[in-house]
C-alpha cells in the first residue's frame, strides 16, 4: 500500500493509482485498464490528514456480454460494490456512488470480469473535495 498521497500536476489531467490534490479538490483517474477475470486494482492510495467527500464511478468502455464486479475497499474492508450484469434488460446510464473517506484511510478500488478471462477496457474515476489540513 502506498505510504502517501500522489499529487498530480495542477495544469493537466493525471491518471494512475494515486489520489491527486488541487487546492481543496481531489481526483483519481485510473485511465483505461484492460480488466480480465483477476481482481485488478484501479485506484490504490492512503489519504492524508484530511477527509474526502465526493463520488466514485466505474465504467466499461466497450460493448460486452459479460458481468463485471466493482468494489471499493476502505482499510481492507469492502464498503461498496457494483455489478454490471448483461442479463439485465437495461443498464443504468451511470453509477455515481457518493463516498466520504476519513483521514489516513487505505483506499482501493478494483474491477473483475466475473464471466471469463477476456479483457475489456475499463475505467474508474473518483472526484470530490477535501476538508482539513493537507500533509
Amino acid at each position: 500500500m502506498p505510504e502517501g498521497v500522489g499529487y498530480g500536476p495542477q495544469d493537466t489531467a493525471s491518471s494512475g493509482l494515486n489520489l491527486n490534490i488541487i487546492g481543496n479538490h481531489a481526483y483519481g483517474y485510473s485511465g483505461v485498464l484492460d480488466i480480465d477475470n483477476v481482481e485488478t486494482d484501479m485506484l490504490l492510495f492512503r489519504t492524508g490528514n484530511f477527509y474526502f467527500v465526493g463520488t466514485i464511478q466505474f465504467n466499461v468502455v466497450e460493448r460486452h456480454g459479460e458481468s463485471f464486479l466493482y468494489q471499493l475497499y476502505l482499510n481492507e474492508t469492502v464498503v461498496q460494490g457494483y455489478i454490471i450484469d448483461p442479463d439485465e434488460a437495461r443498464q443504468p446510464p451511470t453509477n455515481f456512488i457518493d463516498i466520504i473517506i476519513a483521514p489516513y484511510t487505505e483506499v482501493k478500488a478494483t474491477a473483475q470480469n466475473m464471466i471469463s478471462a477476456t479483457k475489456y477496457r475499463t475505467l474508474c474515476n473518483m472526484a470530490g473535495r477535501i476538508y482539513g489540513k493537507i500533509d
